[in-house]
């Protein structure tokens, strides 16, 4: 994001550019108390401040928690929006219901519903588009070799070899990628 800040205030908007750290959530707070407008990127791989473990893809990852911990503080609500390209240099823009924030009473509770719930509307689009996702390739070390992942022995293994043919048909580009996610979760099935 860094590197595109000078792009996103080129078109004449007021954009302030935050990095994870205590001043970002100080800025995003105040900015959502004054009515303001927040971008984020739940799915970015950078799991340096908190995270929990969610349900994604048949197994649990590792997920950054600041985006449902904001909207949990807030009362803000979530609107996912996706962005595939189109015909020529066009771009498809897809804005879905929102998600609201859980209102669990235990706050921790709250915020690990609230990440669960923006996961999974990442994973159904996922499901739909997986050719867009741009981070197929880190996905592998989202799964931590101790983690187990839930159901009965083979349950998971059947709706991950399903998930995998798919993504083989719908996006051929990524059989080297499923290659070695496929070995990544032998190794967890040998590790339980």
């Amino acid at each position: 994001t860094g590197m595109c800040a000078p792009l996103y205030t080129r078109f004449g908007g007021n954009i302030n550019v935050l990095y994870n750290g205590r001043r970002a959530v100080v800025a995003a707070l105040r900015a959502l108390k004054e009515g303001e407008v927040l971008t984020m990127m739940p799915d970015v791989y950078d799991v340096s401040g908190g995270y929990a473990a969610v349900p994604f893809f048949g197994g649990l990852t590792n997920a950054m928690t600041g985006t449902a911990f904001l909207a949990c503080k807030t009362g803000a609500l979530l609107v996912p929006v996706y962005s595939r390209p189109s015909r020529g240099l066009r771009c498809e823009v897809d804005v879905q219901q929102p998600i609201e924030p859980s209102v669990n009473v235990d706050f921790e509770q709250a915020v690990f519903e609230t990440t669960a719930a923006i996961f999974r509307n990442m994973e159904a689009e996922f499901r739909l588009h997986p050719q867009h996702w741009i981070y197929w390739d880190e996905f592998h070390r989202r799964f931590p070799a101790a983690t187990s992942l839930p159901g009965k022995d083979d349950a998971w293994e059947e709706g991950a070899s399903a998930l995998f043919a798919e993504l083989r048909q719908r996006a051929p580009v990524l059989e080297p990628l499923l290659d070695d996610m496929e070995n990544m979760l032998s190794g967890v099935r040998t590790a339980q």
